[in-house]
């Protein structure tokens, strides 16, 4: 494989465990090394159908009401809301969404995700691009019913199996075309692009790092559209970013 690849992910390798490729077209090549080292050196074509979550991150943070179109109980926040999801959230695409026992009234809020490239604190409008490594799709998962019970969203979004991500990371920051769209069983929900944010992924990240320092592999859920679609049992979930593909999963 030569040139830069447009994507990387991970993959279950032999013996179970996890390794990173490098996808041109449908074509993976296993990724020798670290990807977020900065050198990309790629080794032989590799099966990548047993597709993992692409990264395993350090922390996940996740913008609240980062859309108009979503601010419909509220005023538009004035600077970025926001929040923590444990990292024991993330799911594997084309798994299950497992709702604990006692959750009701369930959302999948379709997101374009941010994957943090390089250690970064106090980030500046020049620089904050390229903290980027890439991007890739997520479902930020909401039971409503923890979240009005609670004064904080520890377990309405951060539920397991409440982050899947995937199914891989384009490189680079996203353009202001990049376009998310959410399907429930095949029925489009959400439809939206990158320039519709409130706070543009540049200005999440400057603001955030005000305060927080971001590592490598680093998850930043950038908030999502309109109004999210309840699931139920046995629902087919799908989030499509361009460029990334579709993130399939099903509701257990």
């Amino acid at each position: 494989m030569t040139g830069r690849p447009e994507a990387i992910g991970r993959i279950s390798g032999p013996g179970g465990q996890a390794d990173y490729v490098a996808w041109t077209g449908e074509a993976a090549h296993r990724i020798v090394g670290d990807p977020f080292s900065g050198d990309l050196t790629v080794g032989e074509e590799v099966d990548a159908t047993s597709v993992l979550a692409p990264v395993r991150p350090g922390k996940i943070v996740a913008a609240a009401v980062n859309y108009v179109s979503h601010a419909i109980r509220r005023d538009p926040p004035e600077k970025p809301e926001l929040f923590y999801k444990p990292i024991s959230s993330v799911a594997d695409p084309e798994t299950q969404v497992v709702f604990p026992s006692d959750a009701d009234i369930v959302e999948a809020e379709g997101e374009i995700v941010l994957v943090i490239g390089k250690r970064s604190k106090n980030l500046t409008p020049e620089n904050a691009a390229d903290a980027i490594f890439g991007y890739t799709a997520g479902f930020d998962i909401s039971a409503r019913n923890f979240q009005r019970a609670d004064r904080h969203f520890w377990r309405a979004k951060g539920s397991d199996t409440f982050s899947p991500i995937g199914p891989r990371i384009v490189l680079g920051a996203p353009a202001p075309e990049v376009a998310l769209t959410t399907r429930i069983n095949g029925e489009v929900k959400q439809e939206t692009t990158v320039g519709d944010m409130l706070f543009s992924p540049v200005e999440l990240l400057v603001f955030a790092t005000r305060y927080i320092t971001l590592e490598p592999g680093d998850l930043f859920y950038t908030g999502t559209p309109g109004v999210p679609p309840g699931i139920v049992s046995g629902d087919r979930l799908e989030v499509e970013l361009t460029g990334v593909g579709p993130l399939r999963m099903t509701v257990a």
